[in-house]
């Protein structure tokens, strides 16, 4: 299971920020952008725990950060119901 440190995330997602033109509708980037993020990780050096960064593991964490995102921006919309337990009960 990879493990992120707060460093690795900042620099995937500044990563993908400058590469944001190569993101379509619904902000899905290529395959070949998580490819160069996972190399830009590992030249880096900024592992401190678990296996090393791959293009299928930026991939699922980008996942991960776009739905908590979502999930906070669904929160905030005034009259939406949200609760930690039942989600939003839809």
């Amino acid at each position: 299971k990879a493990q992120w440190n707060v460093a690795e995330t900042n620099a995937l997602l500044a990563h993908l920020l400058q590469n944001i033109s190569e993101a379509g509708d619904g902000r899905n980037f290529k395959t070949s952008t998580f490819t160069s993020a996972a190399a830009a990780l590992s030249s880096a050096n900024l592992l401190t725990a678990g296996p090393p960064k791959t293009s299928r593991r930026c991939r699922n964490k980008w996942n991960s950060v776009r739905i908590y995102w979502e999930i906070q921006n669904y929160r905030n919309v005034s009259g939406a119901h949200w609760d930690n337990v039942h989600g939003a009960g839809i």
